[in-house]
């Protein structure tokens, strides 16, 4: 019997919850209150979407972003000055592999870009 009157109240109360979340959603539309807070949100979210683009004008000076940069830069310097160091081990060792023909040597690693006065970075 308590069973049935407990079954029974809450079934009631699940009623009277599903009408008055039907019957405040229908009334909630027209709400001085509800219209206020719709205004004051829409103003929040085109603030934030300023805010957003003017944050993005400030990118190119991200801290990462520059320590990133900095460390490609060096790379890129370490790998020019290794490839620099290979030109100058292969010209030596044609050199010595065709010894005599030296003026040759100088003149292909010349016409392929490598001069004299190549230095490191």
């Amino acid at each position: 019997m308590q069973l049935r009157d407990k079954s029974a109240e809450a079934e009631a109360a699940k009623k009277a919850f599903d009408d008055a979340a039907s019957a405040g959603g229908e009334g909630a539309a027209a709400s001085a209150e509800r219209a206020a807070a719709l205004t004051l949100m829409a103003q929040k979210e085109s603030r934030v979407a300023e805010l957003r683009r003017e944050l993005a004008g400030y990118a190119d000076s991200d801290p990462s972003k520059l320590e990133a940069v900095t460390e490609a830069s060096e790379l890129a310097k370490d790998a020019a000055n290794r490839w620099l160091d290979n030109c100058f081990a292969l010209r030596s060792w044609m050199e010595a592999r065709f010894e005599g023909r030296g003026e040759e040597v100088r003149a292909f690693f010349e016409q392929a870009g490598l001069k004299e006065d190549a230095d490191y970075l």
